[in-house]
């Protein structure tokens, strides 16, 4: 003869009127179930129990039961409550997916905004390289001992120059006139490329 396999309603019953089973079948929960008959005997317990319901039991079958529309709470559900939960479940968790998907595409396109400004800012700081690199030195602020390391470096006579103002103009003059003079050459040696290119081998 197999072993009765109690529910938890028979052993919380049995635990709080112990003269409604005989000592051998409450012996036989204590022995099977002893954490079950350990609780069902406080409020606390009670609490504990109802805890450790399947979450597959909806609250709809409890209310069922405790109403007295069915006999016996059981873990069982119709085809239909079992669908509904799963929905609810599945609705839950698509809320959740879309959330983290939403996370995702924003912390992405922060991203990708990140690195588009600072590729925007590089972009802009190596074109101000170039266009100072093109530009001119500005004689203005050079100080005494650079002033005349350039004007002997571009063969500029300063003896007539009376003062720091004549100076700095008439080395501008001459560094703005070797700026144009290089940038003609590089120009007339560009054009001289191309006009290479253009031949035709006969």
């Amino acid at each position: 003869m197999s072993a009765k396999n109690y529910s938890t309603i028979e052993i919380v019953k049995a635990v709080r009127n112990t003269e409604s089973v005989s000592s051998a079948e409450l012996e036989d929960m204590g022995r099977r179930y002893p954490l079950l008959v350990a609780h069902a005997g406080t409020e606390a317990g009670l609490v504990k129990i109802l805890s450790c319901i399947p979450a597959h039991v909806s609250g709809r079958t409890i209310n069922k039961g405790l109403r007295g529309d069915e006999p016996e709470v059981t873990d069982e559900q119709s085809d239909e409550e079992i669908e509904e939960t799963v929905a609810e479940e599945t609705a839950a968790e698509k809320k959740k997916r879309l959330a983290n998907e939403k996370k995702a595409a924003k912390t992405k396109k922060d991203k990708a905004a990140a690195k588009a400004k600072k590729e925007a800012e590089e972009a802009e700081e190596a074109e101000t390289e170039d266009e100072n690199d093109e530009m001119p030195e500005k004689a203005k602020d050079m100080n005494k001992d650079q002033l005349k390391a350039k004007a002997k470096e571009l063969k500029v006579n300063l003896s007539k120059c009376k003062s720091k103002a004549e100076v700095v103009k008439k080395v501008q003059a001459a560094i703005n006139k070797a700026a144009k003079a290089a940038a003609k050459a590089a120009e007339e040696a560009e054009t001289e490329d191309d006009g290479e290119d253009d031949g035709w081998d006969i």
